[in-house]
Order: structure tokens, then C-alpha cells, then sequence
């Protein structure tokens, strides 16, 4: 098992929140509202976007060409101009059983508001192409977790001096065998500071063929910013996974379900859900 900090990557590319009561800059967390107005001052709200919502302000400001705060029909189609071939609902960038008639419903006739876009569009979309950018970072193939990944220590601590070093074959003794008969194994010493992000994937090898494959991989980041308490309870969002932990070091858990066929490729998928 294997993981890559990408903090200064998301930080350079999607800029830093504010702290609103020391006014300290940190790592954007992946999702979370835009903070409130209470300053009279729109980037007061805007430093306290998450990654996903700070996505969707660049593309609201983007589509929003002759910058009268609406994004107009006529806008959206220079945006994405291939869509109406596809759907006349005007069904791209926005969320699941969302369009443009019902974000323009939700917003005037002048088209959709900033606060109706924000509710609507989906940049999930955009922030993976970002994570997956081949040109920065190869982590979806063995060869690519092997050269830019850390492995973790035999004992699954996540040691940064163990970079360029063989990874320890995990087994199933390894694991705590969960009652769905999915298999679940723990990460620890995670630095935490900073909001930082890490991307986390593994390798396994059929033992008859000698084959190996990589695991789906995740990102994973406190699910509230370091400097707010954070709430009862937790929550996944797709790749997106958060951590609420309060120590220094984050401890994860990893949730295994193995497909292996000897007579197949192994098909094994990866899921990381949130210690407590």
C-alpha cells in the first residue's frame, strides 16, 4: 500500500482558505461551503470555498462573459456548445437531474445567479481531471505507485523516509475481516497539518500468476478545514473521502473488497472510509 502528499500541488493549483479568526492561510479543504458575508465583503466568502466550490466560482466567472452576475442561455452555449446536439435541456456541467431551465428557474430571467450555480454545477468532474493529470502525476499503474508513491511501514505507518524503498506484502492476516466479508486495515502517522491532502492506492498480486494490478485510488483530507471543530459524524463523497480526527497525525481505515479468479484478472476495488 502506497501514498503520495499532492497538498502543494492542490495549494498552487486552487489557491489557499483563510482562517476567519487568525487569518492564517491554509490548504483548501475539497468540500466545503463558501463562508458567510458577514464582512459585507464578497472575498471574505469566497476564502472560505472548498476546492469544489471554489471550482465552480472560477467557471461561474468564466461563463459569465459580459459579467452582469447572471450566466445567460446565450453564455452557456458558447460554453458548451456541443450540448443542444446532445440534449435540448442543457444538461452539461451540471449536476445529476439538474439543467439549465431549472438552475434559470431557481435564479431570474436574466438567467442563472451566482447562488443558483453554485447549487447546480458539478465540479467534481473538473477537480479529478486535475488530481489525474497525466502530466503531473502517474498513480493509477504499478509501475506509476511504485516510482512516485511511499510505501507504508510493515506496520502501516505512513513514513515519509521510507520513499524509494519495496513495499511489505500485505495478507489476509493482515486485515480485520469486517461482517460484510470485506477486509479492513489501518493507516497511521499521516501529518495533518496544513489541511494536507494525500492520495492513497495499492497493488495486489495474484499468487498463482504472479500478476499485478492497482486498486482504485483515493484522496483523502480532513472532512472539515484544522482550524474548525469538527462535527458529529462523517461522510464520504466519492473519491473525496473526509477525516475528523483531532490529533496531529491522521489514522484512516481501509476497506478492502478482493475479486480474485486464478483463472482471471484480478478485479479488486477499494474503498476508504473515516476512523472516529
Amino acid at each position: 500500500m502506497y501514498f503520495l502528499d499532492v497538498t502543494d500541488d492542490i495549494k498552487k493549483q486552487w489557491g489557499v482558505m483563510v482562517d476567519p479568526q487568525l487569518g492564517i492561510e491554509r490548504t483548501r479543504v475539497l468540500d466545503q461551503k463558501c463562508g458567510g458575508d458577514e464582512a459585507k465583503s464578497e472575498d471574505l466568502g469566497e476564502m472560505q470555498c472548498g476546492v469544489l466550490q471554489w471550482i465552480t466560482r472560477v467557471q461561474f466567472d468564466k461563463i459569465d462573459r459580459d459579467k452582469n452576475g447572471y450566466v445567460s442561455a446565450r453564455e452557456y452555449d458558447l460554453e458548451y456548445p456541443d450540448d443542444l446536439q446532445l440534449s435540448p435541456d442543457r444538461r452539461l456541467g451540471f449536476k445529476e437531474d439538474w439543467t439549465f431551465s431549472r438552475a434559470a428557474d431557481n435564479g431570474t430571467d436574466n438567467g442563472i445567479s451566482k447562488a443558483a450555480f453554485d447549487e447546480a454545477f458539478e465540479a467534481r468532474d473538473i477537480l479529478l481531471a486535475s488530481i489525474k493529470d497525466p502530466l503531473k502525476r502517474t498513480f493509477w499503474t504499478v509501475c506509476g505507485i511504485r516510482k512516485i508513491g511511499t510505501p507504508l511501514s510493515p506496520t502501516g505507518v505512513a513514513d515519509p523516509s521510507l520513499k524509494g524503498t519495496e513495499g511489505t506484502w500485505l495478507n489476509v492476516t493482515s486485515f480485520v475481516q469486517l461482517e460484510d466479508r470485506k477486509y479492513r486495515y489501518t493507516i497511521q502517522g499521516m501529518n495533518d497539518t496544513d489541511n494536507r491532502i494525500y492520495l492513497i492506492n495499492m497493488i495486489a498480486r495474484n499468487l498463482i500468476t504472479g500478476e499485478e494490478v492497482a486498486y482504485k485510488v483515493h484522496a483523502v483530507q480532513r472532512e472539515v478545514a484544522v482550524y474548525q471543530p469538527p462535527p458529529i459524524g462523517g461522510g464520504e463523497l466519492g473519491l473525496v473521502v473526509g477525516i475528523s480526527v483531532l490529533s496531529a497525525t491522521v489514522a484512516i481505515v481501509v476497506v478492502v473488497a478482493f475479486t480474485v479468479n486464478s483463472a482471471k484478472k484480478m478485479r479488486p476495488r477499494l474503498r476508504v472510509r473515516v476512523t472516529k
